[in-house]
């Protein structure tokens, strides 16, 4: 158990290093699993409002996990929202428990 809540590959070391929340990266995996969403999608798959959904993005796009451009919090699409390199490899990273 120490291993798991130590380790920069849990997703507790991944919280700390990033300074996000486990909604944050539930969001990101879901954006690594797809092409993309819309903010309908996005608030069924995760149970969650658009503002909060807004503000994981905001978190997510500051640690560098995803990019957005000109992206409106009012948005019906989420087109231009990108999970960056580091995004896909850190969750992968988390999900498959290996560096």
């Amino acid at each position: 158990m120490n291993r798991f809540s130590e380790s920069d590959d849990s997703l507790a070391g991944m919280i700390e290093q990033y300074s996000i929340t486990v909604r944050d990266f539930m969001l990101l995996s879901l954006l690594c699993d797809q092409e993309s969403f819309d903010m309908d999608q996005l608030e069924r798959a995760l149970g969650l409002t658009s503002e909060s959904i807004v503000q994981c993005i905001d978190r997510l796009d500051n640690a560098g996990l995803v990019k957005h451009n000109g992206f409106d919090s009012g948005a019906e699409s989420l087109a231009d929202l990108r999970t960056t390199v580091a995004g896909r490899v850190l969750a992968q990273r988390v999900l498959d428990g290996t560096n």
